[in-house]
């Protein structure tokens, strides 16, 4: 029987963390469940039932259209930060 452990424990299958998905004697699966350290996780059905994913077309496969980086417009001129040594002498 498959279980998914509630909490930490240390038992007949050793050291078994929070969260673990096991395989486990429909017994073993019945008393962790009754001491509250575990849950049943239900069968899943068979992967041959399911079909293949189908893919997402994600963009054109030439990337034509788009934009390439390097044909951006140039970038603004960066503001001068700090004042010329004439700006910042008064006249005396």
């Amino acid at each position: 029987m498959k279980i998914q452990t509630l909490r930490s424990f240390y038992g007949a299958e050793g050291n078994v963390r929070k969260g673990t998905v096991m395989q486990v004697a429909a017994s073993r699966a019945q008393a962790l469940v009754r001491l509250g350290l575990a849950i049943v996780v239900p069968e899943q059905p068979a992967a041959e039932e399911k079909g293949p994913r189908p893919t997402v077309p994600t963009g054109s496969q030439t990337g034509e259209g788009k934009q390439s980086s390097s044909s951006q417009a140039a970038p603004a001129p960066r503001r001068r930060l700090s004042i010329s040594r004439e700006e910042g002498q008064k006249s005396s």
